[in-house]
């Protein structure tokens, strides 16, 4: 589980630097700015992304997609789909969940799927047909996590619950971002909040 954690934060870390690199000048964000990520993305990659399109009503279980097209010349393009249903948190963990698929596919020197699979069999005890899309789904969540509430927050999160005593849904708020992996990312970090 470690090294798999340790494996994401290694492949996020760039495109997270060249992020914080475009926001100097301001203040360190707290919640990511979806769209200005998506684009440092794209820059960084060189894959044009289309982001926020909204899914077909026809689809309506699912909460977002990344596709990935080529065109005759090998160029690359990427469209992200969500669910217009979800409320603000949810499609912006959405966006970035999907687009870390992005991050995830360009890397070629760890077999990330290996490191995914073993997490996947020592956290969920899965293996079945739908391992290959779960753990696919399971990387895209933790990137997003990942990106979404860093490292470098810990000490603002710990203040935040032990010194002002605010909750997991106070700090949602302020991130933006689905209550239940900011608990995930609190209770990782050790942080319990007395609610």
């Amino acid at each position: 589980m470690e090294e798999f954690k340790q494996y994401l934060k290694d492949v996020i870390q760039p495109v997270y630097s060249a992020f914080l690199a475009e926001c100097q000048g301001d203040r360190l964000p707290i919640a990511i700015n979806t769209d200005k990520f998506i684009s440092v993305l794209s820059n960084h990659t060189g894959i044009p992304i289309t982001p926020l399109i909204l899914l077909p009503s026809a689809m309506p279980d699912l909460l977002g997609m990344y596709v990935m097209f080529s065109d005759d010349d090998g160029n690359k393009s990427v469209e992200v789909y969500i669910n217009g249903e979800n409320n603000r948190c949810w499609k912006r963990f959405i966006a970035i969940k999907e687009v870390s698929h992005l991050i995830l596919d360009q890397e070629t020197t760890v077999d990330f799927t290996a490191l995914a699979a073993s997490l996947i069999d020592a956290e969920f005890h899965r293996n079945d047909e739908h391992v290959d899309l779960f753990i696919r789904d399971v990387s895209g969540v933790l990137a997003a996590i990942e990106i979404m509430m860093p490292e470098h927050l810990k000490a603002w999160a710990a203040n935040q619950v032990n010194i002002l005593g605010k909750g997991s849904k106070e700090l949602s708020s302020m991130l933006i971002m689905p209550q239940r992996y900011v608990d995930h990312r609190l209770n990782e970090w050790g942080i319990i909040p007395a609610e």
